[in-house]
């Protein structure tokens, strides 16, 4: 197992780093439109450690560690700031099933937790020890997403 650790400041200016490092690491793993979708769940999943976890204080910390194993790509998103309550987290994929066709039923906002556990094949988010931990696991074959 390989990997590496990112830790950066809680602004959304330090967003697009993450997401290009992302996307450059998954690029050469899983191909480039699975690195997209890839990039997308993490900047979502930072964005939200942000707003929602440090309500947009700057001065904390949040690291995305990749890690690397012939199987998966696994990539956690860690905070210590507030958790998602377990009722966002049931409701979250719910929010992507709307009619494409009537622009007045797409949301707005909301939709991140949905597009993340969409793009990931396993989930997890839980609290250890003070700090939140949003864990996806990518595997590392051919899929449709």
């Amino acid at each position: 197992m390989s990997g590496i650790c990112l830790d950066i400041d809680s602004e959304i200016s330090n967003v697009p780093l993450v997401g290009m490092s992302v996307r450059s690491v998954c690029s050469s793993l899983t191909g480039e439109e699975q690195a997209g979708l890839v990039e997308l769940a993490v900047v979502e999943a930072v964005t939200n450690a942000i707003k929602h976890a440090y309500r947009g204080e700057s001065g904390k910390s949040v690291i995305v560690r990749l890690t690397v194993s012939d199987e998966a790509l696994t990539i956690e998103v860690i905070d210590s700031g507030n958790s998602i309550p377990p009722i966002k987290l049931k409701a979250a994929e719910a929010l992507l099933d709307f009619d494409s066709e009537n622009m007045d039923a797409i949301p707005t906002s909301g939709m991140g937790l949905g597009i993340i556990q969409r793009v990931a094949d396993e989930f997890l988010y839980e609290n250890i020890g003070g700090q939140n931990v949003l864990r996806m696991t990518i595997y590392l074959h051919q899929r449709d997403l």
